[in-house]
């Protein structure tokens, strides 16, 4: 099989899932480790996927792990390939990006690769480890601003009001100044009927900060003496850095305590995820959330900037404010129960009607292979929602074991 080119995998539709919403170089990075390993198995993207869900449908051990040692041995192809030329241990630290690529793949098509830590050693051994982000929940998000100075904590609840990363540094003064006061929380740091743009990827965007993170900023600016024109300074009043924020995340996690499990690690660019999926989890659609973050949105043309009006995404961001927020984090818990309830009856009437519509044999054939899927997605049962996944899998059971029952 020959060498599948970038624009080639695009076209596939595990690839178009895989990559959308990623800014050009990152894609470009995908596809060509996608297109390596293709190469390597023999196989196309949808091949690939379709093998790895035949897999995990066998009781065989060896069997379920046929791609995991494929992908191993790809990896390790490469690590060897490049000590060979004379790059020492810089193969393995390539090789170790390209499992995590490879990884990211399959567990963006629902069939993750089950690979143990002694596996990814293999790879990564002497390196530097490989690690999962930590997703802070809202309560580590308020203890991290209880232990945060007045700029940490505005950069904080910054960070999770936008999901930005980087181009907090980059936020000027002028903009916000010119909104506190005048008009009620959430107020947009774009210039008014205006854009930002990110300095990496020059992607228009339009960021809210909540009502938290604005009476945060502004208790900062009082605070100020300076008349340097970034929202955040550093010492001296020069434009704050990408590694110092990054350290301040990190500083502030640390006083307050926050448990991260091992092998998972807190950074500044964990907070882009924070924001995603919250948004995503009160029902924003993907493009707005994109143009309140910075994203390139995918699926729609240059005219989408001019339907996605300043007083629309206001609007859509205050669907998830409250999940942004540390101010009214006791007062969600009877909500969310509610809502959960109420996406369980939902995903009932799903099945009931997909029974009617498939019949019952295919209708088990399909609960048998959401059954054998084993996502390890981390969650917080006491303050976040409960995963797609987790609910599809405890209703069936739910439903299955009461046909039992019953007959």
């Amino acid at each position: 099989m020959e060498k599948l080119k970038p624009r080639e995998l695009e076209q596939f539709p595990e690839v178009k899932r895989w990559i959308d919403g990623l800014g050009k170089s990152t894609r470009q990075g995908y596809t060509s480790v996608l297109g390596k390993f293709c190469e390597f198995a023999q196989m196309n993207p949808t091949e690939i996927i379709a093998q790895r869900e035949k897999d995990l449908q066998s009781t065989d051990k060896a069997v379920r792990r046929r791609l995991d040692e494929k992908v191993l041995e790809f990896c390790l192809s490469e690590s060897g390939r490049r000590k060979k030329r004379g790059e020492g241990d810089t193969g393995k630290s390539s090789a170790g990006t390209w499992l995590a690529t490879i990884k990211s793949f399959f567990a963006a098509n629902h069939a993750g690769l089950d690979l143990s830590r002694q596996d990814t050693r293999k790879i990564t051994k002497h390196k530097r480890p490989v690690y999962e982000d930590y997703m802070p929940t809202r309560k580590d998000l308020k203890a991290m601003c209880r232990a945060a100075s007045l700029r940490d904590r505005g950069i904080l609840l910054t960070l999770a009001s936008t999901g930005l990363s980087g181009d907090v540094c980059d936020l000027e003064r002028r903009h916000f100044e010119a909104r506190w006061g005048k008009e009620d929380p959430p107020i947009c740091i774009a210039p008014r009927d205006g854009w930002l743009y990110r300095e990496k990827t020059e992607v228009k965007m339009r960021p809210f900060l909540t009502r938290d993170a604005a009476e945060a900023v502004a208790d900062y600016l009082r605070s100020r003496r300076d008349g340097a024109p970034w929202l955040f300074v550093a010492g001296g009043s020069k434009q704050l850095k990408t590694p110092e924020v990054d350290r301040i995340v990190k500083r502030c996690a640390r006083r307050a305590g926050v448990v991260i499990p091992e092998g998972q690690r807190l950074r500044m660019h964990v907070f882009r995820s924070f924001f995603r999926t919250n948004c995503a989890a009160k029902g924003i659609n993907t493009p707005h959330i994109d143009v309140m973050c910075g994203h390139t949105p995918t699926g729609t043309g240059p005219k989408f900037y001019e339907r996605a009006t300043e007083e629309q995404l206001k609007n859509e961001f205050k669907k998830v404010e409250p999940h942004l927020s540390i101010s009214h984090i006791s007062n969600m818990a009877l909500e969310r129960k509610q809502h959960e309830i109420a996406l369980d009856d939902e995903t009932k009437m799903t099945i009931t009607v997909l029974r009617q519509t498939w019949g019952n044999e295919k209708l088990k054939d399909v609960a048998g292979y959401i059954l054998s899927m084993n996502p390890r997605i981390k969650w917080d049962p006491g303050n976040e929602y409960e995963p797609a996944v987790y609910r599809w899998q405890r209703i069936m059971r739910e439903v299955l074991g009461a046909e039992e029952k019953h007959r």
